[in-house]
């Protein structure tokens, strides 16, 4: 039996000159945890048990005057946020024999936030609690000769809006935003073949989300968060790679990876402002990507490396009328890396990005005002550099 227990603190001091205003944030923050395991073993029988708890809290202040030339002018908001955060959680897990998991855990949380604007007269504060959700989770996982994976997952879960999305760059308090939460279905399969040079996974997920929140941006360029009325998130994710070394010859390392994944994310019954946007597709979210890396190390140091990704076409807000195109990019990367006697090692490389010079949009602003969805990205591009390192 050990307990492990941790105290920790954080402080940001963040200024963003944006667009419509000049927002600083001063956000100090501190909290702590403990952890108690047992670990109790029989023949091939373990039992593995973990509760503990934690509080965090953090007392932030967020001004936001107008933007002058990038630098702060007029006073628009002052205000001070209080968030305290708690839970509980426990899990408990049992393996036979190295080759059988079965696990069961459940946790609970409590979050309070309270926001006070100090710019406004007489300064009233406005709370909001997010009252404790039991958040329980299952599972099974089983494997063959340490090739072959198999697994199945369950769980619940709860997550209050943040303070980025309690109080977005609009200026407007939003208390009124509700906790998002929802339960999770995923199974999958992992092997690996061929002396395990091959490594294959993939991976099936359903989550059904309650009052998922959803970002939105005003004719000023402000972003503010709403809450959906549920999501219904589906996938299929397969990942490959396969390494092969070789002691001799022109190739020392051949290295290759894949990734596809298929969603189909749409929202159930969701009506917002007298538009009803019931059954249409989640803005944001491709239904379909793959990605391919290829990287080899030659003799002599030499080394390229190639990767390709292409996206289908993705929605840009609720109603499914604005779409971004489908795009594919592709780069390319070549050096030649060389360790000296010294102990000095150069790394000297080129490379091309976005080769086909492929027009699209990178971070797109959702469900943006007056159709201000895209932000452009790169065209072709061409790079070097020189990376030199030392060590004794």
């Amino acid at each position: 039996m050990k307990n492990t227990t941790t105290v920790d603190g954080y402080y940001t001091d963040f200024k963003n000159p944006a667009v419509r205003n000049y927002e600083q944030r001063k956000e100090p923050s501190w909290g702590g945890r403990t952890n108690f395991n047992i670990k109790l073993y029989r023949h091939r029988h373990t039992l593995d048990i973990n509760a503990g708890a934690e509080l965090q809290t953090g007392l932030f202040n967020t001004q936001v005057s107008k933007n002058k030339n990038g630098e702060r002018d007029t006073l628009q908001t002052n205000d001070d946020i209080k968030t305290i955060t708690s839970g509980i959680y426990a899990q408990i897990s049992y393996t036979y024999n190295n080759h059988l998991n079965i696990f069961a855990g459940a946790s609970t949380n409590y979050t309070k936030v309270s926001i006070k604007r100090l710019s406004n007269y007489p300064v009233v504060a406005q709370t909001k609690n997010y009252q404790a959700e039991i958040a329980p989770r299952f599972g099974i996982m089983k494997d063959w000769d340490n090739h072959y994976y198999f697994f199945v997952s369950v769980s619940r879960g709860f997550s209050p809006p943040t303070t980025a999305e309690l109080l977005p760059s609009t200026g407007v308090i939003s208390t009124d935003l509700e906790a998002e939460e929802g339960w999770s279905y995923e199974s999958g399969f992992r092997g690996f073949l061929f002396k395990r040079a091959l490594h294959i996974e993939l991976t099936g997920f359903s989550f059904k989300l309650e009052h998922a929140l959803v970002p939105r941006r005003d004719n000023s360029g402000a972003d503010y968060f709403v809450n959906a009325g549920d999501m219904t998130q589906r996938g299929l994710e397969f990942h490959a790679d396969y390494t092969k070394k070789s002691g001799s010859g022109i190739f020392k390392q051949f290295f290759i990876s894949s990734d596809l994944s298929m969603n189909h994310f749409h929202y159930g019954s969701f009506i917002k402002d007298g538009s009803d946007f019931s059954g249409n597709k989640t803005p944001s979210v491709p239904a379909f990507t793959a990605s391919l890396q290829l990287n080899i190390d030659y003799a002599k140091g030499f080394y390229s490396n190639a990767g390709y990704y292409h996206a289908a076409k993705i929605y840009l807000n609720d109603a499914n009328t604005a779409v971004a195109d489908p795009y594919a990019i592709l780069n390319l990367k070549a050096g030649w890396k060389k360790k000296m006697k010294t102990g000095i090692t150069l790394n000297l490389y080129a490379g091309v990005e976005n080769l086909l010079d492929e027009t699209y949009s990178l971070g797109n602003d959702i469900n943006a005002a007056a159709g201000r969805y895209y932000n452009a990205a790169a065209g072709r591009s061409a790079y070097f550099g020189l990376i030199i390192s030392c060590r004794k």
